[in-house]
């Protein structure tokens, strides 16, 4: 999910580099954050953001404008747009990564509309990058005309979990995956949107290894 491939990149990226988390006040969960080694987050609420976009002298606004890179998840929220804006006051760009939000759905489409016509269009097409976890999602990337050499297609990576996620995990999956020896792979979902065809970059491959039901049998 989402929120394991955020805290991921977050642990990933802090080998190399100083990384700064800023998330919701009321979406933080300590334990979470905690195995990925996030025990210091910068939380805020939704007018927080917005005020920061406004006022030089907030601690957001002093965030922000000491970074190199401001990266966001996420897309139907007024607190993203702020802070996006807040970078790009500050000439600092900002890679998008909307996760499938910029599907407009079948729920609330007039107010998405409304929203994407004042605020959400240009949020898009003003990011630096545009991250789409597929080639399948980037058919959502459509109506929000972004420069085709700003979208990039990167699929979540796979990181290898500590040891207490990974008894959380086995306390809930029935299925797991021994992949073949020399061999990248990808887990997915069996929702043909996030299907390894749409997900790989070699149409037709798929991992070599086997699907393992815990309860017994194996699955090549």
């Amino acid at each position: 999910g989402s929120a394991i491939s955020e805290g991921s990149l977050c642990a990933a990226l802090a080998t190399d580099v100083e990384v700064e988390v800023l998330c919701r006040r009321d979406r933080w969960d300590e334990e979470f954050g905690a195995l990925f080694g996030i025990t210091a987050p910068n939380l805020f609420s939704p007018w927080e953001a917005i005020v920061a976009s406004l006022w030089p002298n907030h601690r957001l606004a002093g965030l922000i404008a000491g970074a190199n890179v401001f990266h966001v998840n996420g897309h139907w929220r007024f607190e993203n747009i702020a802070l996006a804006s807040l970078a790009r006051k500050h000439k600092i760009p900002y890679v998008l990564h909307p996760r499938g939000m910029f599907w407009v759905g079948h729920r609330r489409k007039w107010l998405k509309a409304i929203f994407n016509f004042l605020l959400g269009n240009r949020f898009a097409r003003q990011a630096a990058r545009v991250v789409a976890l597929s080639r399948f999602e980037m058919r959502h990337f459509v109506p929000y005309r972004i420069e085709s050499t700003n979208i990039v297609a990167i699929p979540n990576g796979v990181a290898i979990p500590s040891a207490g996620m990974k008894a959380r995990r086995a306390s809930r999956s029935r299925w797991s995956f021994r992949p073949a020896a020399g061999r990248r792979w990808t887990w997915s979902s069996n929702d043909p949107r996030a299907g390894i065809d749409h997900q790989s970059h070699f149409p037709g491959q798929r991992p070599a290894g086997d699907v393992v039901d815990r309860r017994g049998g194996v699955f090549r």
